[in-house]
C-alpha cells in the first residue's frame, strides 16, 4: 500500500533510518544483515557497554545530520517575530516523532556522542575540521535544535510539546546525571586548561566550548534532578566560575553566550542548597585569569559572586543593563536570604549600588531603575531578617549605617505617595515600636530597639551625608512637583570598592542636612531645563516610580539607621564630644553596632520571599532560537571561509542579522537565490550519500 504521508515526513524518516543503518552508519549487526537497526552510536546514557565506531561511520552520520538540519532550517528564513508562529515542520516531526523508541535512541546517541568527547588539548588535531570533532559539534547542534525547539507557540498559551525535552527532563539515575555533568564540565574546562599549560607542547583551545552552554541551561532549567545533583556533589562552585568566565571574558564578545550563562546562574540560584553553599570560603581565587581576579580579595564564593554581579549591575550607557538587569537582580534576591558573613567590601558595594540607583540619572529607563532598586532593597532586607547568632552580617549593618541617609531619602519619597506608610514612619520617629504592631495594610511591625532611643534623638545633631552626582529620586519628584523641597546640589561620585581594603570614608555633610538653603550649583541650569522639559512632555516616569515605591521594604533599614543614629549621638554625648561628622567617623564598627550585635533577628517589616524564576515566553524563545541557530550557521560559515562553499552561503537568512565582513558569501554553484542554492546543496548531498550507500551494498570501496 502506498504511503500517503507528506514528502517531508518520508524524507526525514528515510534519513533517520540511514543514520541507524547497519553496515553504513553502525557496525553490522549479529545476523549480518544490512538495514535500519536502531541502537546507540556511543555508550553512556542508557547503554554502558563499549561500542565500536569508525571515522567513515561518523562522516556519514555527520552528512545525514547536516541534511536534516537543512530541512529543519526553513524557520531561519522567517523574521524573528514570526518564528514561533510558523516554526518548522521538520523540527516538529523529529522532536515529536510518533515512534517513541526512535526518539530515545536518537536523543541518547546524540547526548553520548557529545558528552563522551575528550577535548584533551594534547590530542586535539591542529585543524578544527577533523572528522571526529566535526561529528561531535554537528551532533551538538542537531541535538540543541530539536531539544530547545518551542514552536509553534502562540503568546499566552503553554509551550508546545516536545518529546525530546520531555525524555531529557526525566533523566534521574545518578550515573546518568554524573555522566551529563562531567561531560559538560569537561568541555567547559578545556579552554582554561589549554591556556594554562606549562608544558612545552602545542595546544589548541576548543574554540566552540561555549556552544555547550545552551545544553547546560536546558539541563538546569528542565531537569530538577540535574539541578539538585549539581549542588549535592559540589560541582556548583566550578560551574559558577566557568559561567562567570564566559560572562566576563573580554575576548569573547558574544552577547548570547553571556546572557545564557547568566541565566544558568539564575536557575541554579533558585535552589536553596546552592545559596547556602556560597558561604564557603573561596580558596582558588589567585589561580583565575587576571580579568576575573578582584584586587585584595579575601572572602567566600558569595563575596566573589556578589562583587561581579554588582559590577555588572552598575548603570552603563550602552544599553546592556536593560537586557541583563532582571537576571542579575534575580540571582541576588534568590540567594540573599541564605548569605551570612558577607565581606565588608562586598557589603559596602551592595549598599553603594542602592545609593547609586537612588541618584541615578535617567540615562537608563526609569522602569529598569525602579525594578533594580526595589529588588536590591528587598535583598538587603532579607539578609537583615536572617541576622542571628551564627549567620551574622555585621558588615552589612555597618554599610547601612554608612549610607543610611539613602534609605531616609527613599522613605521621604514613599511617604509622599503612600499616606499609610507616612503614619508608620512618623510613629517610629516619635515613639519607636515597643511591641508588635499591625498596620492598616496588614504589615506586622516588630520592635527593634527601645522606643526612648529613637524618640529622644536630636535629629539636628545627626550628620547626614549628601548624595553624589546624578538625578535623585527626590529630584525626580521635584521635576513633577516644583513646589516641593529644593534641589540638592550634586557632587562627585564615590567609587565602589574593589576589595577588602576599600575606602570606607563616609560622604561629607550636605548643606541641606544642616538646615541651610543650598547654593546655586553649576548644574542648576541643566536641571531647570530638564524640569521644564519634563513638565511639558507626556512622560510617565513618575507613575512608574509611584508603582514601585510601595513595594520597597524600607522600615527595617530605616529603623536600624535611626536606632544607630540615636545610639551614636548618645555615645558621643556621654563622652562629652560634639556630634559632628568627624566625631562620628572616628567611631569604630564595634562601638556603633553594640546595641544590635547580640539582639538576634533584626526584623521590623517582614517581607515575603519570592523566588525569581526565569519566565520562558514566546518572544524569548524567538530570540533564543536566533542564538542557537546562529551557532549552527557559524560552523557552516567557518567551513565556507576555508573551502569556498557552505550549506547556507548566499542565502537570505532573516532570523538574525549577519554582520558585514564576517561572512564569505560565495554561491554554491552559481549566484542564485536562497531556494536554488539550498536545493542544489541538498540534491548534491543526497547523491553523494546514495553513491556511498550503493557502493557499500555492492561490496565496493568505502567512502
Amino acid at each position: 500500500m502506498r504511503d500517503r504521508r507528506p514528502p517531508m515526513s518520508l524524507t526525514v524518516d528515510a534519513l533517520l533510518d540511514l543514520a541507524f543503518w547497519s553496515g553504513f552508519t553502525l557496525p553490522i549487526n549479529m545476523n549480518g544483515k544490512n538495514g535500519p537497526t536502531y541502537g546507540f552510536w556511543q555508550s553512556g546514557i542508557a547503554y554502558e557497554r563499549r561500542l565500536e565506531t569508525s571515522k567513515e561511520f561518523e562522516s556519514r552520520r555527520t552528512e545525514i545530520m547536516q541534511l536534516l538540519l537543512v530541512l529543519e532550517s526553513k524557520c531561519i528564513y522567517k523574521p524573528a517575530n514570526a518564528f514561533t508562529t510558523f516554526g518548522s515542520e521538520a523540527v516538529d516531526f523529529i522532536s515529536n516523532h510518533r515512534d517513541r523508541k526512535k526518539v530515545q535512541y536518537l536523543l541518547c546517541s546524540l547526548l553520548n556522542t557529545v558528552l563522551k568527547y575528550q577535548p584533551d588539548a594534547r590530542y586535539l588535531s591542529p585543524s578544527p575540521r577533523e572528522v571526529h570533532e566535526t561529528h561531535v559539534r554537528t551532533c551538538l547542534h542537531f541535538l540543541q535544535v530539536n531539544l530547545l525547539n518551542r514552536s509553534p507557540w502562540s503568546e499566552g498559551s503553554a509551550p508546545p510539546d516536545n518529546r525530546f525535552r520531555d525524555l531529557f527532563s526525566h533523566l534521574h539515575k545518578a550515573t546518568h546525571l554524573q555522566f551529563l555533568a562531567d561531560g559538560i564540565l569537561k568541555i567547559l574546562r578545556q579552554p582554561l586548561e589549554a591556556n594554562s599549560n606549562g608544558l612545552n607542547i602545542v595546544q589548541r583551545p576548543l574554540v566552540w566550548a561555549h556552544e555547550i552552554i545552551p545544553l547546560l541551561w536546558e539541563s538546569l532549567y528542565s531537569n530538577k534532578y540535574f539541578r539538585a545533583f549539581i549542588c549535592e556533589t559540589g560541582r556548583q562552585f566550578e560551574l559558577t566560575v566557568f559561567l562567570l568566565l564566559l560572562i566576563l571574558d573580554p575576548n569573547k564578545n558574544v552577547e548570547g553566550v553571556k546572557r545564557v550563562s547568566l541565566l544558568c546562574v539564575q536557575t541554579m540560584s533558585e535552589n536553596p542548597e546552592y545559596a547556602i553553599s556560597l558561604n564557603k570560603q573561596f580558596e582558588g581565587h589567585d589561580n583565575l585569569p587576571s580579568f576575573m581576579q578582584i584586587k585584595n580579595f579575601h572572602g567566600s564564593y558569595a563575596d566573589y559572586l556578589f562583587t561581579w554581579l554588582l559590577t555588572l549591575l552598575k548603570p552603563k550607557k550602552n544599553g546592556h543593563l536593560d537586557a541583563m538587569a532582571a537576571a542579575l537582580v534575580g540571582i541576588i534576591v534568590n540567594v540573599s536570604p541564605y548569605i551570612s558573613h558577607l565581606g565588608r567590601a562586598t557589603s559596602l558595594k551592595l549598599i553603594q549600588l542602592v545609593d547609586l540607583y537612588t541618584r541615578n540619572s535617567l540615562s537608563t529607563s526609569v522602569e529598569v531603575n525602579a525594578m533594580v532598586l526595589t529588588h536590591m532593597v528587598r535583598a538587603v532586607n532579607s539578609m537583615l531578617e536572617e541576622h542571628k547568632p551564627g549567620t551574622e552580617n555585621e558588615n552589612l549593618l555597618w554599610a547601612i549605617w554608612k549610607y543610611g541617609t539613602t534609605f531616609e531619602h527613599l522613605a521621604d519619597l514613599r511617604m509622599e505617595v503612600d499616606p499609610s506608610f507616612k503614619q508608620v514612619v512618623e510613629q517610629i520617629r516619635e515613639s519607636g515600636i515597643t511591641e508588635p504592631t499591625v498596620c492598616p495594610d496588614g504589615t506586622v511591625l516588630h520592635p527593634l530597639v527601645a522606643a526612648i532611643d529613637i524618640a529622644n534623638m536630636d535629629k539636628d545633631k545627626a550628620p547626614r551625608p549628601r548624595l553624589g552626582r546624578g538625578r535623585t529620586w527626590l529630584e525626580l519628584r521635584d521635576i513633577y512637583n516644583p513646589a516641593t523641597s529644593p534641589v540638592v546640589p550634586p557632587v562627585d561620585d564615590v567609587p565602589p570598592p574593589s576589595g577588602d581594603g576599600a575606602d570606607e570614608k563616609q560622604p561629607s555633610v550636605s548643606s541641606r542636612a544642616m538646615g541651610k538653603q543650598p547654593e546655586k550649583s553649576k548644574d542648576s541650569a541643566d536641571f531647570e531645563e530638564e524640569r521644564a522639559r519634563a513638565l511639558t512632555s507626556p512622560s510617565t516616569d513618575m507613575e512608574i516610580v509611584r508603582t514601585w515605591l510601595p513595594q520597597m521594604p524600607l522600615l527595617t533599614t530605616l529603623s536600624l539607621f535611626l536606632a544607630l543614629q540615636a545610639w551614636t549621638a548618645k555615645l558621643l554625648e556621654e563622652r562629652g564630644m560634639e556630634s559632628s561628622q568627624e566625631a562620628v567617623d572616628g567611631l569604630g564598627m564595634d562601638e556603633v553596632l553594640q546595641p544590635v550585635r547580640n539582639m538576634g533577628r533584626i526584623c521590623v517589616e517582614t517581607t515575603t520571599r519570592n523566588i525569581h524564576t526565569f519566565p520562558m515566553t514566546a518572544p524569548f524563545s524567538e530570540a533564543y532560537a536566533a542564538f542557537y541557530w546562529g551557532l549552527v550557521i557559524s560552523q557552516d560559515l567557518q567551513h565556507a571561509s576555508t573551502s569556498g562553499s557552505g550549506i547556507w552561503s548566499s542565502t537570505n537568512v532573516k532570523l538574525f542579522k549577519i554582520r558585514a565582513g564576517e561572512v564569505v558569501p560565495p554561491s554554491l554553484l552559481s549566484p542564485k537565490g536562497a531556494v536554488d542554492a539550498l536545493g542544489e546543496s541538498l540534491v548534491s548531498g543526497v547523491q553523494n550519500l546514495a553513491l556511498k550507500f550503493r557502493q557499500q551494498l555492492n561490496g565496493g570501496p568505502e567512502a
